[in-house]
């Protein structure tokens, strides 16, 4: 029953978005350094851009003492440089305590992790270790094959015809 000029709703400040979940406050600090949010520390949080509020989330639950961290594409939103950055703070920040890294793009995963799950249509297809170039192309493999709408095709029979270990596999004249 406001005619909209007794009261003002300007937002939420964001300083008080990120202390919402007791955050030790020496690692907050650091973390608005890392990703330059001290400007807009008193700004409304709804006025913020998508990045800046992913950043502003993102830190939240960083500077957070919680022990099971899970980020769903956490650079989705951030320009290259914040992105970048991003990876760099969760290499180091995130060395405590159990991470969850959920992304639909494998070539961009940190190198930090260490082990991998992939989960294709609610099934899962893989779970182990993260390391190794193998292992990357494989999945690269499987997440471009996974369109249960293309059939994977037959393996292709070799008509390729044997060849003497000694003759030559081009002759140009």
């Amino acid at each position: 029953q406001s005619d909209g000029e007794d009261e003002r709703l300007v937002g939420t400040p964001v300083i008080d978005i990120l202390n919402g979940l007791s955050p030790d406050q020496e690692r907050l600090a650091d973390f608005i350094d890392a990703f330059d949010l001290a400007a807009c520390l008193q700004q409304p949080f709804r006025t913020l851009s998508t990045g800046e509020t992913r950043k502003v989330l993102l830190v939240r639950a960083l500077a957070s003492s919680r022990p099971l961290l899970i980020l769903d594409d956490p650079a989705k939103g951030l320009d290259a440089s914040s992105s970048s950055r991003l990876q760099a703070v969760l290499e180091t920040a995130t060395r405590d305590r159990t991470v969850l890294y959920v992304t639909n793009d494998i070539d961009n995963a940190p190198q930090w992790i260490n082990h991998l799950v992939l989960v294709e249509v609610g099934r899962l297809t893989y779970c182990g270790p993260s390391r190794g170039l193998e292992l990357k192309l494989w999945l690269n493999q499987m997440m471009t094959l996974a369109d249960e709408t293309l059939p994977l095709p037959e393996r292709y029979p070799n008509a390729l015809p044997e060849l003497a270990p000694d003759a030559p596999l081009v002759d140009m004249r």
